[in-house]
């Protein structure tokens, strides 16, 4: 996982599909309208969605096998979670189409964060994250764009 800066992106060195994914959030316009975009076809999407966030107890723990999420929150704040996929019990396995096992915890996360505008989170492959949570009693919606990219497309 990682969680900094949007304007550190380029201290990772994770080759040109990383270089794509920033790209493309660095020209994204703050208005842009919700739904999915092919950055390179099914290899490295992207998902622009707006919602109002949830209460912790209501928000989804999942974990992906195929794809790293890049999460950038354009409006709002949300607070997300983060554990390692094998330290949870499995509530609903693996599904290879949506990419996603879901998990229920059994304590708090250890490490707990707010997204806001500027700053992103990455998700890859084993890492456990719930997201969407309100990180106040009065939330305001929020609008995030979270790019998938197919992990063997990421260089160490």
């Amino acid at each position: 996982m990682i969680f900094d800066r949007l304007d550190n992106w380029r201290r990772y060195p994770y080759g040109s599909a990383w270089e794509d994914a920033f790209e493309y959030l660095a020209a994204l316009p703050l208005d842009c309208p919700d739904g999915e975009t092919e950055l390179r076809g099914r290899d490295i999407y992207v998902r622009v969605m707006s919602y109002q966030p949830c209460r912790r107890r209501d928000a989804v723990l999942e974990a992906h096998r195929e794809y790293a999420d890049v999460q950038c929150v354009l409006s709002g704040v949300e607070l997300v979670e983060w554990y390692p996929a094998d330290t949870l019990e499995v509530k609903t396995p693996y599904d290879a189409a949506r990419d996603a096992e879901f998990y229920t915890a059994t304590a708090l996360a250890p490490l707990r964060a707010d997204v806001r505008y500027d700053r992103f989170v990455v998700f890859f492959p084993g890492d456990a994250h719930r997201t969407q949570i309100s990180a106040a009693r009065t939330a305001s919606p929020v609008k995030k764009a979270v790019i998938k990219i197919r992990q063997s497309l990421l260089k160490r």
